[in-house]
């Protein structure tokens, strides 16, 4: 469930950026370090820009727990992961999961085990049984 703010919060976040909060806390933090540090000539300039915030929302998307694991199949069953394949334009999508499945690789593994897909092909990825 997702969680959402309520209307005491909203007010809290209205006024904070109203009054200019950010600014007063962030020139104290400043003022504060200039006086422990009088030669830093970072501070100084700083001061003097203290009116642009400095944090911005990201443009990168996050990759979300279901796009996640989907690469991850996409990566072990065919060996790539075309990043296409979560394209919103429906052409784009299908050339992209076309262009995967044409390639097949069969991972072995280092160790002897007992399943069935390990013993069923060499290190080339060949059927051993055919």
């Amino acid at each position: 469930m997702a969680k959402t703010r309520g209307p005491s919060a909203k007010a809290y976040y209205a006024a904070y950026k109203s009054q200019g909060t950010f600014a007063k806390n962030r020139r104290k933090k400043l003022e504060r370090t200039l006086k422990a540090q009088p030669n830093n000539l970072q501070v100084a300039q700083a001061l003097k820009n203290i009116a642009s915030y400095r944090r911005k929302t990201p443009n990168v998307s996050t990759w979300s727990t279901t796009r996640r694991d989907t690469a991850k199949l996409f990566k072990e069953f065919t060996g790539m992961m075309n990043i296409n394949v979560f394209n919103t334009n429906q052409d784009v999508k299908v050339l992209a999961i076309s262009s995967l499945k044409n390639k097949v690789i069969y991972k072995t593994h280092s160790k002897v085990t007992n399943r069935l897909v390990d013993r069923a092909h060499d290190k080339q990825g060949n059927l051993v049984w055919a």
